[in-house]
């Protein structure tokens, strides 16, 4: 304990530090939820090989591409990747009842049936953009993000001047694997950058609009 003089007086206590009040922390439960399962998708899918149609290739999706999807909380561009990409129905409840075969074929990256080389226009560090390879597929039914009380999605019949476009930058342009690891080759040869729905062409619906001003040349 310790007195300050002022005057003959009147004289101020002022407390240790030991006597002091010491703060006091409280843990504040703040009600922070995990994502939903259905806005992490897998971060590879299988699809066809540009090379070889009938070989099958694994490609990666990046995280980046689908966090700037959820920071600008669109959430269709999520779906799109599941089921036309992944060929997935997302893990959403009461979503399991769309989990349909397509008319038109396989789902997904799986089902395409045409894949063109080479972007007509720069992309990222390939001036050329001939490192980058586009698969085609002809969905028949999509799902959308509608939320009632029964489920986030609904399923809704896709209008068929419309194709599905999948993109993605080869790993290995040329087809060879390079740089093995012990002899073993890769786990995946390239990384989807892009999925869209596109025009078809009115002279053939199972491609898209300007495909031979839009790509350099078809592989299969």
């Amino acid at each position: 304990m310790r007195y300050v003089w002022l005057d003959e007086r009147l004289q101020l206590r002022v407390p240790d530090m030991s006597e002091r009040e010491q703060p006091k922390f409280r843990l504040i439960d703040g009600g922070n939820q995990k994502p939903a399962r259905w806005l992490s998708p897998p971060v590879t899918t299988l699809g066809r090989s540009p090379f070889d149609k009938n070989r099958i290739m694994a490609y990666r999706v990046t995280n980046g591409d689908v966090q700037k999807h959820l920071d600008a909380r669109k959430r269709q561009p999520i779906l799109d990747l599941w089921w036309h990409v992944h060929g997935i129905v997302p893990p959403i409840s009461g979503a399991a009842k769309f989990d349909t075969t397509d008319s038109r074929g396989t789902r997904g990256l799986r089902g395409a049936h045409a894949c063109f080389r080479g972007l007509m226009r720069p992309a990222g560090e390939d001036d050329r953009g001939f490192d980058y390879v586009a698969f085609v597929t002809k969905p028949a039914i999509g799902l959308k993000y509608e939320p009632s009380m029964a489920c986030l999605i609904k399923q809704f019949d896709l209008p068929a001047d419309l194709v599905f476009v999948i993109y993605a930058r080869l790993d290995f342009p040329e087809g060879r694997r390079h740089n093995q690891i012990d002899g073993k080759p890769p786990v995946t040869e390239g990384v989807i950058v892009l999925w869209q729905l596109v025009e078809c062409d009115p002279e053939n619906p199972l491609l898209p609009i300007d495909h031979k001003s839009r790509f350099r040349r078809r592989l299969w």
